[in-house]
């Protein structure tokens, strides 16, 4: 596993929701610019602001592409895709590189 996957998957078993999920941010030059997590949108059980957005309020205009990963409660890796709302968000500022996390995602990326 490379760092960028071990920082996500630190991030993403660092969120109180249920569902553990991380969102990685890139540039244009394919550097990390943040990484953010699922958080509870409410105090009872249900319902969460979705990595994706937390992602996009901390980096704003800067991000370029955006992956994103899911956790299980044994840490490993879990297929997920964006929600429409995300998909939608990020489209509206631009970013249409919005990918879940494949290993050879991240060995690609190391080749660009």
């Amino acid at each position: 596993m490379d760092h960028i996957t071990i920082r996500a998957i630190k991030k993403a078993s660092s969120s109180p929701c249920r569902y553990k999920i991380a969102a990685i941010g890139f540039n244009r030059k394919n550097e990390v610019i943040g990484i953010a997590y699922n958080t509870p949108r409410f105090s009872r059980e249900g319902g969460s602001i979705h990595a994706e957005i937390n992602l996009l309020k901390k980096c704003g205009k800067k991000l370029y592409s955006v992956m994103i990963l899911r956790i299980g409660g044994s840490g490993n890796i879990l297929p997920i895709d964006p929600c429409e709302n995300c998909r939608a968000a990020l489209q509206g500022i631009r970013i249409f590189k919005h990918r879940p996390y494949k290993k050879e995602t991240i060995r690609k990326r190391r080749n660009i």
